[in-house]
């Protein structure tokens, strides 16, 4: 005896309920799987933790525009506004909060992003901070000045604007990459994160960091 034509209608019906049935928990539990895997994958490498660094506090954040604060002078401020614009994002910085106010950061370039090389923008700084010191020769309220206890191969300034200080650190790393890091925070008041240890942090680890 054949079925009848509506109990076949019925029988297609109950499948194509099942099979959209299936269809919805699969896709369900495709979705947890992915969500669960991104919670439990882990971040991506940075260039300074806080827990590496006395003095810092709160979460590391990206850097995403290349390296942030204002130099006191007209010079330094182009220097790095030149240096984010030619990177047309091929960088990769993080910042960080620091006890007493204001933050430190460290930004990485890729080797393709700085024309001229790394070692020739490091090389160059000093005459940058000569250019500045005359800039400011006659200004009381805004002073820069070399950093002199960095480590070798590092080139630094402190400048200092009413009531602002930042403090810069340019180094071509192994590979050919040019690493940024300082600080910005009340003049009156020394950063409690040193150059040298914000240059130690960074360098250590920089070769897991891919920029941009």
């Amino acid at each position: 005896m054949k079925p009848s034509t509506s109990s076949m209608g019925e029988h297609r019906a109950t499948l194509r309920r099942g099979i959209r049935r299936s269809s919805t928990r699969l896709v369900a539990t495709a979705a947890f799987a992915a969500s669960t895997l991104a919670a439990c994958g882990d971040e991506p490498p940075t260039l300074l933790e806080p827990g590496d660094l006395s003095g810092a506090k709160g979460d590391a954040r990206d850097a995403e525009g290349g390296i942030p604060g204002m130099p006191p002078c007209r010079t330094l401020r182009s220097l790095n506004q030149d240096l984010n614009l030619q990177a047309a994002g091929k960088h990769t910085g993080t910042e960080v909060r620091i006890d007493g106010g204001g933050y430190a950061f460290a930004v990485v370039f890729a080797a393709s992003a700085t024309q001229p090389s790394a070692d020739e923008v490091v090389a160059d700084i000093p005459t940058q901070i000569d250019e500045c010191a005359k800039e400011l020769q006659d200004d009381a309220n805004r002073q820069v000045k070399p950093i002199s206890d960095l480590p070798d191969g590092a080139i630094g300034y402190k400048g200092e604007e009413g009531s602002v200080a930042t403090e810069y650190a340019y180094v071509a790393t192994d590979d050919d990459r040019l690493l940024v890091v300082g600080t910005e925070h009340p003049a009156d008041n020394r950063s409690s994160v040193s150059m040298s240890s914000l240059l130690d942090v960074a360098l250590k680890h920089a070769p897991d960091v891919t920029a941009g």
